[in-house]
């Protein structure tokens, strides 16, 4: 009979493409696009000249992409474990395609909204797709590595920025575990966001830098921030890309303002990619509608199938794994 009943509520979700905008923000305009009291041009202006170096290992195995490389190779699925969904929803979405409405999934009365649903077992969720193993590198051609930034009026009443950087897939450090007669493989995914934040007072001075690490977020008071100018340096792990403050000059140095270049370590110095502002999750700017989506970067790991049933004293591995 369960089996039956499994394939009957396999066949049951419904899938609808939605319209890609969130409500607009009231107080919006064209010169304040994202409604929260900083005008575009100040916030583009302040991005520019705090905008981090970051220095990429010589044989960093996934380089930097941006969301619309990624988009291009990838696939939107939804699943769900509870009767064995995995569904193509769209591939090689634009994000514009990333708004979908998941209804009756595996008997459940309620709706999933891509842009609103997240599952923090990964047990039902959105999510795109895993690149080919070919395509994990990311680009080589450093136009496209993109730097995206969200800048926001603080409790200070200065102004945070945040800056955010973009692989297709963490390589990471491999490892295994063997639990309940099964192995259990971790330490990489697909799609990884890293960045920092730069917090200002009311008078643009930088007050401190927080670094974005795999399970915590790590202060400097700016004076113990190593910096270029007016620019923090970021050292990015090799494959797990965290945000480290110390490490080696030698690799592959990025500028991420405008203008800026890569330098690699043979010497060549190549043109580096845009310093784009996302806007706010309440409302996009310049065509970043990918701030509204709420799924996986990535396909869900063979972890969260084991999740729910390991024992609790292994439990703190969990976010090692993911």
């Amino acid at each position: 009979m369960f089996p039956q009943q499994a394939t009957q509520l396999r066949d049951m979700p419904l899938y609808t493409k939605l319209t890609p905008n969130k409500l607009a923000v009231h107080s919006a305009n064209d010169t304040d696009q994202d409604g929260d009291g900083l005008t575009n041009l100040q916030e583009q202006e302040l991005a520019e000249r705090f905008a981090p170096v970051i220095y990429h290992q010589t044989d960093e195995p996934n380089l930097p992409a941006n969301v619309d490389w990624f988009l291009g190779r990838t696939a939107l699925r939804f699943f769900d474990r509870t009767c064995g969904v995995d569904d193509l929803l769209v591939t090689a979405p634009t994000q514009s395609d990333l708004h979908w409405l998941a209804q009756q999934s595996c008997g459940a009365d309620t709706s999933f909204d891509s842009y609103n649903w997240r599952d923090a077992n990964k047990q039902r969720t959105f999510y795109l797709a895993d690149l080919t193993l070919e395509n994990r590198r990311g680009p080589e051609d450093t136009r496209l590595w993109t730097t995206y930034y969200h800048a926001y009026p603080n409790n200070g009443k200065g102004v945070t920025i945040q800056y955010w950087r973009f692989h297709a897939y963490n390589t990471g450090l491999a490892t295994s575990f063997h639990v309940l007669g099964k192995t259990l493989e971790g330490g990489f995914h697909g799609g990884d966001w890293e960045g920092i934040q730069v917090v200002l007072d009311r008078d643009s001075v930088p007050l401190k830098a927080h670094f974005l690490g795999h399970t915590e977020i790590s202060e400097l008071g700016w004076n113990a921030v190593e910096k270029e100018g007016d620019h923090a340096v970021i050292y990015s792990e090799k494959g797990g890309h965290a945000s480290r403050t110390s490490g080696d000059r030698s690799g592959i140095r990025q500028e991420t303002w405008t203008g800026g270049i890569t330098r690699w370590p043979n010497g060549t110095s190549t043109a580096s990619g845009e310093l784009v502002n996302l806007g706010a999750r309440r409302a996009a700017m310049n065509g970043q509608l990918f701030v509204y989506y709420s799924g996986l970067w990535g396909s869900p790991s063979q972890y969260s199938a084991l999740a729910q049933v390991i024992p609790a004293a292994l439990h703190g591995v969990k976010e090692m794994v993911e």
